[in-house]
């Protein structure tokens, strides 16, 4: 995350209009016990990189100020054409709840949509560890060709309202991260799972076809 003003957060996705304080970006006030994963920084500015780049630690604002963005987990294997939920890394000690929600942008637009949009979240005060974000549809053209395609993630946490019309635009308080994610192309695994070591003609043996 990174940030705009003075104990601020926002992000660093791959297009500028998500991030720079100039452009609105997503900042947010930091408070204590509100955060996406273990650490939050403050920044003056988002640190957006250049479109298609990883912005996942130690570039973005990780070059910036220092890596926190660990609520999530990129490497985690979203499958075009698949209903998912996924999950997230989020202290929530304020004593009021907090919703989080998400964005992929699926199709590369530069642009979190609002059909990009995870349903929101409403996580309890006293959370202190993984939540589950509803689950959501990733479109069948969210992979490339033979492999996956690259496209950015942003995660919101904050106590005030928010919508999925809403990836940018000030919140009094919690985080924002952003990531470079994959949507992968759809995958069979056929695996032989009786155990038994050899079949003879006229014997019968199981295997489990995993989609």
């Amino acid at each position: 995350p990174d940030t705009y003003g003075t104990n601020n957060n926002t992000g660093d996705s791959g297009d500028p209009a998500n991030d720079d304080a100039a452009e609105i970006g997503a900042p947010h006030r930091i408070i204590a016990g509100l955060r996406l994963g273990a650490d939050v920084d403050d920044e003056s500015n988002g640190a957006p990189v250049t479109a298609g780049a990883n912005n996942n630690p130690g570039n973005g604002d990780g070059a910036v100020n220092r890596d926190d963005e660990e609520g999530f987990d990129p490497t985690v294997r979203l499958v075009a054409g698949t209903a998912v939920q996924i999950d997230v890394n989020v202290t929530n000690n304020t004593g009021s709840p907090a919703n989080l929600i998400a964005w992929f942008d699926w199709n590369r637009n530069g642009v979190f949509e609002d059909s990009e949009a995870t349903p929101v979240l409403s996580v309890p005060t006293g959370t202190d560890g993984q939540v589950t974000l509803p689950e959501f549809n990733i479109p069948a053209s969210a992979n490339a060709t033979g492999g996956p395609l690259n496209t950015y993630a942003r995660f919101r946490l904050t106590n005030a309202g928010i919508t999925a019309s809403e990836p940018t635009g000030p919140k009094p308080s919690g985080e924002v991260e952003d990531y470079q994610a994959a949507g992968q192309p759809p995958w069979l695994s056929i695996s032989k799972s009786d155990r038994q070591n050899s079949v003879v003609a006229g014997q019968t043996t199981t295997y489990t076809i995993t989609i």
